[in-house]
């Protein structure tokens, strides 16, 4: 236990003589005893979150960019027959019935997602992986955020085929513009920036269109009504493509995890050139996983408590 001053030396030594417990360290994880307080301070100044953090400042010119995310595309159609989310939504007594559902047998729409089905598919026999994907959707509207009429919501019984690229090739970025924490950041994905995408979106129409006209579906197809029937040519799909696309909220990899002069943090997640500071989330990722990011975000956290452990003294 270290000397500080004749004071607190006698203090802590008329503590263990009244029977009380004197320990070296507060932090022992017992909380109780009498020692020397500890100060956040550091060659005698105070050192605050703001110093000891925010004044952590260190130039890597990969933070913010290689933003990689699942761009969205939708196709929809009106069903024949009133099995759809949109009939819920627009049926006072069904979201009773839906909620009761739920509640007492804990199934119905509220315990799925807003897909319940996907295929995923190689948009060319040459293709190495799967790098497409085809899922459906109970429900039908203007966008992802159709949820009543006010927002979009279609007026029959619809639903919707959500195409995507597994591995989009175009890469964006997000970077703060200034301290201000109430300044919105700048954040452009670039969908579509490399045109490999675009032909991929177009492939991935097609397919979805195909799928919609085999025998199965077909009773429950009334009308394709997005993009609809008359656009056919590609300057028309692409011209659809590009006023509708949307995310899938997948975005990362503006940390990249790497060895080269892009990278962010390495592959033990230490940020490059900062002692004592790791990135443990989605932004790490080099590359976008194929597939939905939150079990590679929940595995990257896994692995990164393995990380800081190995590293903590015994």
């Amino acid at each position: 236990m270290d000397k500080f001053d004749a004071l607190a030396d006698a203090f802590l030594a008329a503590c263990g003589e009244a029977g009380y417990r004197q320990v070296s360290d507060c932090n022992d994880g017992t909380y109780e005893g009498a020692f020397y307080l500890q100060y956040s301070t550091r060659k005698g100044l105070r050192n605050s979150a703001a110093v000891g953090y925010l004044g952590v400042v260190h130039h890597l010119p990969g933070v913010g960019e290689n933003l990689r995310d699942h761009p969205y595309l939708r196709l929809s159609f009106e069903c024949s027959q009133p099995i759809t989310v949109n009939d819920v939504l627009r049926n006072p007594l069904l979201k009773v019935k839906e909620g009761l559902r739920f509640i007492f047998k804990r199934e119905g729409i509220l315990a799925i997602s807003s897909s319940t089905a996907q295929m995923n598919y190689r948009s060319h026999a040459g293709a190495k992986q799967p790098d497409l994907v085809l899922r459906l959707m109970p429900l039908s509207g203007k966008d992802r955020y159709a949820r009543n009429a006010r927002y979009g919501l279609d007026p029959f019984p619809g639903f919707s085929f959500g195409v995507a690229v597994l591995q989009p090739r175009s890469i964006g970025t997000a970077h703060i513009q200034s301290p201000d924490p109430l300044q919105q950041a700048a954040m452009d994905p670039k969908y579509f920036s490399h045109e490999g995408d675009a032909q991929l979106f177009l492939d991935g129409v097609r397919v979805a269109r195909r799928v919609a006209q085999m025998p199965a579906l077909q009773p429950f197809v009334v009308r394709e009504t997005r993009p609809g029937p008359q656009v056919l040519d590609d300057a028309g799909l692409l011209d659809y493509m590009r006023n509708t696309i949307q995310t899938a909220w997948h975005m990362v990899g503006t940390c990249k995890m790497g060895i080269d002069s892009s990278a962010v943090v390495d592959p033990e997640l230490r940020v490059c050139g900062v002692a004592n500071l790791r990135v443990i989330d989605s932004s790490i990722c080099p590359t976008i996983p194929s597939s939905n990011t939150n079990i590679a975000a929940i595995a990257i956290g896994e692995k990164g408590a393995d990380l800081l452990l190995a590293a903590a003294p015994a």
